[in-house]
This record gives C-alpha cells, structure tokens and sequence, in this order.
C-alpha cells in the first residue's frame, strides 16, 4: 500500500475510473483485497460507486465471496440491498455461487431475503 499512498500523496484520484468504468475500491472488492479496500475507505472513496454494469464494491465483493471485505463494506455503511443494472443484489450473487458464510452475513446486515431477481 506503499505505492498507492504515493500516488494519493501525489494527487491521484482514488475513485478514477477504468474504461468498464470500475474504481480501484471495486477492483479491491473484486480481488478480495480487504487492506487495500480499508486503505480506500479511510481515504474518503466511495462506497457506493457503481461501474457500467452497475455493481458497487458490495456487489463486487459477493460476486467472489470475499466475506471479510463485504462486512468492512457494510461496516462502513455500504448498501446492503445494492443492485445491478440487472437488478442482482449481493445477496444474489452470493447465494447463486453458495457462498454461505456470506449468505448468513448479508441475512444478519439486513438484505433483503425476498427481493426478486430480474434479469433486463
């Protein structure tokens, strides 16, 4: 995270975007990078943004099961019913992938056990 503090340090954004329109705090949500997400956080990016197809980070981080970077995200006041252009919440994604532990966190954060799932 040395580096990325060298960059903040030297004006970079932290929410600049990719040509799919992801920021680096979605990005670290794909991966299941949790240190490099809490570094975003601590620094004011944004916990909602949404890339192209409309995933935020929470979206991101449920699409691969990465549990311990979507409760940093819901700790920090991430929508926990966030959906995509295709109407999928985290809840979704990871009850489609069986992600368990996951599915019990998002029940316990409040997600929303009947929301429908529409693909557009």
């Amino acid at each position: 995270m040395k580096a990325a503090e060298l960059l903040r340090v030297s004006g970079a954004s932290l929410d600049a975007r990719n040509k799919k329109q992801e920021t680096p705090l979605q990005l670290s949500c794909f991966n299941g990078k949790r240190g490099m997400a809490h570094f975003l956080i601590d620094r004011s990016s944004d916990i909602n943004s949404r890339d192209e197809d409309g995933r935020s980070p929470s979206l991101a981080a449920s699409r691969y099961g990465h549990v311990d970077v979507a409760r940093l995200l819901f700790d920090y006041g991430s929508d926990v019913n966030a959906r995509s252009t295709r109407t999928w919440t985290p809840l979704h994604q990871a009850s489609r992938q069986e992600y368990l532990d996951l599915v019990r966190l998002l029940i316990d954060r409040g997600a929303g056990v009947n929301a429908p799932e529409e693909d557009r």
